[in-house]
């Protein structure tokens, strides 16, 4: 039992890993989300409602920076083309 646990902690980190930083922060935010919703229902009562607004403020938190930070869309002077491999194939005459 013991191993399965371990091994299933290592391919989740694995699978983890392998998505971009944002897209974690997104997802390890929502955690707490998930533990007070579990206690919630198995306790069959509602926390304060200053849990319930700092959760959803550490969940948005990630997704508001990554919001932020997103590159913008290229400017209509700057052709959207202009970093594929293809488009520079047709730059050099031969």
């Amino acid at each position: 039992m013991c191993l399965l646990v371990a091994l299933d902690l290592a391919l989740t980190n694995i699978a983890v890993s392998l998505l971009a930083v944002a897209i974690q922060q997104c997802i390890i935010a929502t955690n707490p989300a998930f533990t007070v919703t579990i206690e919630s229902i198995v306790r069959r009562k509602l926390a304060h409602p200053m849990i319930y607004l700092t959760i959803a403020i550490l969940c948005v938190g990630p997704v508001v920076a990554q919001a932020s930070a997103a590159p913008s869309p290229p400017s209509p002077s700057q052709p959207r083309h202009a970093h594929t491999p293809l488009a520079h194939a047709h730059t050099h005459e031969t």
